[in-house]
Formats: structure tokens, C-alpha cells, sequence
């Protein structure tokens, strides 16, 4: 779970952990950014691994991460 969390710059894979449990509002403020897809989704398989999130939320959010990923390039 660590190695997970520092996947990107800090403190954005935490505030997104919390986020994706329902803890915070997962916003981040610049310099950050939140985290790319593909990163999101490790997140979320080791979350669902540690019994953290329920394996069935790791499709739909990581599909809603990818839109807001895509969104920041316009």
C-alpha cells in the first residue's frame, strides 16, 4: 500500500485513497494534479486488495478519473 501512495507527487494519491472512501472531497489545489488514469486504477486494485473499497468500485470510478484526465487537456 506504501508504494502505491507515492506514486506521483504527495499528497495527491492520499487525498484520492480518502476520496475514493468516501472520507474527503478529494480536490486538489495547484501545483497538484489529480492522478492519471492509469495510476488511479493501481490505487484502486490495491485498495479493493486490502478490503479498503469494494472491488466492484474500481471500474466506475477509474472510467470517471480517465474523463476528468481528459478534460484537464483542453
Amino acid at each position: 500500500m506504501n508504494e502505491v501512495l507515492f506514486v506521483e507527487t504527495n499528497p495527491g494519491p492520499v487525498k484520492t485513497a480518502l476520496g475514493i472512501m468516501g472520507k474527503i472531497d478529494p480536490e486538489l489545489r495547484l501545483p497538484l494534479a489529480p492522478l492519471g488514469p492509469e495510476n488511479e486504477a493501481k490505487l484502486r486494485a490495491v485498495m479493493a486488495h486490502y478490503g479498503l473499497i469494494a472491488p466492484e468500485n474500481m471500474r466506475e470510478v477509474a472510467t470517471t478519473a480517465a474523463a476528468m484526465h481528459d478534460d484537464d487537456k483542453d
